[in-house]
């Protein structure tokens, strides 16, 4: 009778402990599932990347190349279903060198040090656990805290200057149009803004209220999902 006990009581504890053992495996499962949900629904990281930007003008005479810049931040990413919205906060430096057709000798070099906060809603066309691409568009509020414009003249460098402009725009904004693509926690993002200030127009080199000098903006950023 003591043997049968005994084997019994070895039995029920042996099921017991595989019991507990499934119960624990699932309850693992449950929380990284719950996790991996989460993550799904809000996203927060950094990227870092490049701007190309042009300086476009209603001047006719005046002609400047693309000018290399550097811009980085951090984004949030809030997701529905394919549907996302991404608050970003950035620091972005923009600038341009052109020349008047009329005095090729000299050149004026913008430079624009800014702070930058766009608002994008996307929607993701491929959409995978690992990987997925998105399109994006919104647009973007920026301050621009430090305006200089620098005048180079090759046939009289001493009259080379440095001018903070008192009445180039502190402000500008526009569209923003582009593409990305996240790959498990890292992320590529390409896209191009069209701003619409005024940003040196009126100042007292160009001296032209109606010149339209615009940024336009083509950038690559590569950012990192903490979570």
């Amino acid at each position: 009778m003591f043997i049968i006990f005994c084997d019994l009581y070895s039995y029920y504890k042996t099921l017991i402990q595989q019991t507990m053992k499934k119960f624990l495996f699932l309850f693992i499962l449950i929380l990284a599932g719950s996790n991996l949900h989460a993550q799904k629904l809000f996203n927060l990281g950094v990227h870092l990347g490049v701007n190309v930007n042009n300086l476009s003008t209603s001047l006719p005479d005046y002609f400047n190349p693309a000018n290399a810049g550097f811009r980085g931040g951090v984004f949030a990413r809030i997701n529905i279903k394919k549907f996302h919205i991404q608050p970003e906060f950035n620091f972005s430096m923009v600038g341009g060198d052109g020349t008047f057709s009329e005095n090729p000798n000299r050149y004026y070099s913008t430079k624009s040090n800014c702070l930058e906060v766009p608002l994008l809603f996307g929607y993701k066309v491929i959409d995978f656990k690992l990987i997925n691409l998105r399109l994006q568009a919104g647009g973007f509020f920026q301050w621009n805290f430090d305006n200089k414009i620098e005048v180079h003249d090759a046939a009289f460098p001493q009259n080379d200057t440095t001018i903070t402009s008192q009445k180039g725009s502190n402000f500008n904004g526009g569209i923003v149009l582009g593409a990305g693509v996240d790959i498990w926690r890292f992320c590529a993002d390409f896209r191009y803004q069209w701003g619409f200030a005024n940003m040196y127009g009126e100042n007292i080199i160009f001296q032209n209220p109606s010149a339209g000098f615009k940024y336009g903006t083509f950038s690559i950023t590569i950012g990192y999902k903490f979570f």
